[in-house]
C-alpha cells in the first residue's frame, strides 16, 4: 500500500471508530459517549477529506480545486 493510501485508510478507521463509540454509547445509555462518538466521526471525515485534497494537489498541481488560477491557453500570437 502506498503512503497516501495508508494515511487515508487511517482517517477512515478514525471515522469508523467514531461510529462504533457512538453506537456503544447509545446502547449503554451513557449521556456523553454518543456525542464523543459523533465528534470522533466528524473529525475522522474532516481529516480524510483534507488529506485527500492535499494528496490530489500534490499529484496534480493544476487541478481546479487547488485554488490556483488557471493560465489561458491562448497566449500564442498569430504568425503573419
Amino acid at each position: 500500500m502506498k503512503q497516501e493510501q495508508k494515511a487515508l485508510y487511517r482517517q477512515a478507521q478514525l471515522a469508523g471508530l467514531g461510529i462504533v463509540v457512538g453506537i456503544t454509547g447509545l446502547a449503554v445509555d451513557h449521556p456523553w459517549l454518543p456525542w464523543i462518538g459523533l465528534f470522533v466521526f466528524v473529525l475522522g471525515l474532516l481529516r480524510f477529506f483534507l488529506i485527500r485534497g492535499l494528496i490530489r494537489r500534490t499529484h496534480d498541481p493544476e487541478a481546479p480545486d487547488s485554488g490556483s488560477v488557471q493560465k489561458s491557453q491562448d497566449t500564442k500570437t498569430p504568425e503573419e
